[in-house]
């Protein structure tokens, strides 16, 4: 039967659906009980009760150290975020051998919202009636605009030598990028402890440039959720192929964000 191509409302929902409907109810509920257990496990781990956010939310921090934190959190995420996003959507070819024709493309669908986001576009239409969107509000040109405000030229952004930590988590995740189960579930991780930090003050900093005419609460109370939300349904779709090592690759990178968020920022000080 033809599709009437009528029907373009609520389209994350959708693309939840039609993941959760091409594979067997109990596989998807093992699977969001699995993932359920882990994301408590994550956000018990001390990474989410660390220091850091007592200083910053105190106002302890100088301009020098921050311009520190922000060149460190540079390196180690900013740079290569996106490209964790775009392989993750790459790599759902690998759900292929086991599904249906073409359900590859739900995770797909539901990544890329997350990446129209990343790369400036909004939900809107524009002038013309085309998609809305502009490259110089993607986030990581803004997020070089926050290091402008900082007055840190070129040079020092390419010259500058990231501590060994930062080095590490950026390795860390971009050895996951040809394997869809690690690189979506690293990148759910990423999301909650990002959504888990939004108290803040440099993160508060960084929202308000990326999110620009929204509102700060709109940003974090709702945009983040859906991002997480999203991100941690791709997991469960792939996560059949393999629990424990999912949960090890998530503990790893929470193990490496603690020594990132306690060398990066309380070593600075």
């Amino acid at each position: 039967m033809p599709k009437k191509f009528e029907d373009f409302d609520n389209p994350r929902q959708k693309a939840i659906d039609g993941m959760k409907n091409s594979i067997s109810e109990t596989l998807w509920n093992k699977n969001l009980n699995f993932l359920k257990e882990l994301r408590a496990e994550i956000s018990n781990h001390p990474v989410s009760k660390h220091p850091a956010i007592q200083l910053l939310n105190d106002g302890l921090i100088d301009k020098e150290t921050l311009k520190h934190i922000h060149l460190e959190y540079r390196h180690a995420i900013v740079q290569v975020f996106t490209d964790a996003l775009l392989m993750a959507q790459f790599q759902t070819k690998q759900l292929e051998p086991r599904l249906l024709s073409g359900s590859k493309m739900y995770p797909r669908f539901l990544l890329n919202l997350n990446i129209l986001d990343e790369f400036g576009f909004r939900p809107a239409v524009d002038k013309d009636g085309y998609y809305s969107g502009n490259p110089q509000y993607a986030h990581y040109p803004l997020f070089e605009d926050v290091l402008d405000d900082f007055e840190l030229s070129q040079s020092e952004r390419n010259n500058y030598q990231p501590s060994i930590i930062a080095q590490q988590v950026r390795n860390y995740l971009e050895r996951s990028f040809d394997r869809y189960h690690a690189v979506s579930a690293l990148l759910a991780t990423m999301y909650t402890a990002y959504h888990m930090m939004q108290l803040l003050k440099l993160q508060m900093m960084i929202m308000k440039m990326i999110y620009g005419l929204y509102s700060l609460k709109h940003a974090s109370n709702q945009i983040t959720q859906q991002f997480v939300k999203s991100v941690w349904n791709t997991v469960i779709y792939g996560s059949n192929f393999g629990m424990s090592k999912l949960q090890l690759i998530n503990m790893k990178l929470s193990e490496n964000w603690l020594s990132f968020r306690s060398r990066s920022f309380l070593n600075s000080i």
